[in-house]
């Protein structure tokens, strides 16, 4: 039969192979453990990466549509600004030519003058020039100047002097006002 001593080392051995055993799986389950965290670790970061640069994309998206709505919102304002700055302008140019007619008007009956020795002339009356003595005058109220002979009709007034060159002035006042 067996003795104490041999149920013992009996027992110690099989406590040993257990123990043995026990701490090949607590290893084991440590290194499943440790690489199922590690893994999980990795998808995280990936999953983390992945939303950081969605997050990024987004932002950038809505920063240029913001920037867009702005620079658009920006140009019609500026445009606006800038059409309504023309139309002031070129009434100060209306204004300005009403104001000084008669010293515009008196270079150009010089010009007629020059050009043609007869014709009808119809003359804002506060008007006077050298040479204009040779055509047929007729005096009225209105700031104007018309002139004809023949096929030749010549008509000067602020107004027209405005239709005439309103598509010069306008490049010239957008040109200095970069509208």
């Amino acid at each position: 039969m067996y003795s104490e001593s041999d149920f013992e080392t009996f027992s110690r051995k099989i406590l040993s192979s257990a123990r043995q055993r026990a701490e090949e799986r607590v290893k084991k389950a440590r290194a499943d453990a440790e690489r199922k965290l590690e893994k999980a670790r990795k998808e995280a970061s990936g999953l983390y990466e992945k939303l950081l640069e969605e997050t990024k994309n987004e932002f950038h998206s809505l920063r240029e549509e913001e920037l867009a709505g702005i620079e658009s919102e920006v140009a019609r304002k500026r445009h606006a600004l800038f059409a309504d700055l023309k139309t002031q302008l070129l009434e100060e140019v209306q204004r300005d030519l009403e104001e000084r007619f008669e010293e515009i008007a008196v270079c150009f009956l010089r010009w007629l003058a020059e050009r043609f020795d007869d014709g009808e002339l119809t003359l804002y009356e506060k008007l006077q020039a050298d040479g204009i003595e040779k055509f047929r005058l007729r005096r009225v109220p209105q700031k104007e100047i018309r002139f004809w002979k023949g096929s030749v009709v010549v008509e000067f007034t602020p107004v027209s002097i405005m239709e005439e060159f309103s598509a010069m002035i306008e490049e010239e006042i957008s040109r200095r006002i970069g509208g």
